[in-house]
């Protein structure tokens, strides 16, 4: 049987069962702000309706004239976002 190879968002998924980090959460939502702002920064539909609302700033500030661009750049940031804020130490002093 061959092994399933395994995925960057597998990782993830692994590392936030051994070690949750804790953010905001609203007594009237599912998932915690850091959980949601993750899963709108790795929804495709989600960022592509962000990016078409926000184009002229897209455009200015970011000179990204591609919403496919802007995507897919959010995407590869969030995943590499994601590991480096669960790879903090909770002891770690922040300031």
């Amino acid at each position: 049987m061959q092994q399933q190879k395994k995925t960057y968002h597998d990782d993830i998924r692994r590392y936030k069962t051994r070690r949750p980090f804790m953010g905001i959460h609203y007594a009237n939502e599912t998932q915690n702000e850091l959980e949601k702002v993750f899963s709108q920064w790795n929804d495709a539909e989600w960022l592509l309706d962000f990016f078409s609302e926000s184009f002229n700033d897209l455009v200015s500030y970011f000179k990204i004239t591609k919403l496919d661009e802007a995507v897919y750049d959010t995407m590869e940031d969030s995943d590499e976002l994601e590991c480096l804020i669960m790879d903090i130490n909770p002891d770690a002093n922040l300031d």
